[in-house]
């Protein structure tokens, strides 16, 4: 409502400690996903013909693969013949 639009609470910080029971504080639980030990964080973008995008999607499909897990499949093969 109009408390967490910013009219009333706008500038605020709030804290992490939400909860106290029995004289204890307790930090309130983060949410989402969990870190990764080896996050991927750069991405490529390539330019395909309209039929070698749609022979590439099909293979994915046909295999069970994201485009992602295609295209990893597809540069370690690279890495296996140098």
């Amino acid at each position: 409502g109009a408390l967490w639009n910013g009219s009333i609470f706008k500038g605020c910080e709030f804290p992490r400690v939400l909860l106290v029971m029995n004289g204890g504080a307790y930090k309130m639980a983060k949410i989402g996903r969990p870190k990764k030990d080896f996050p991927k964080i750069k991405s490529i973008t390539i330019r395909l013909s309209d039929q070698e995008y749609e022979k590439f999607i099909k293979y994915a499909a046909s295999h069970n693969m994201t485009m992602t897990q295609a295209l990893i499949k597809g540069i370690e093969l690279l890495y296996q013949n140098p």
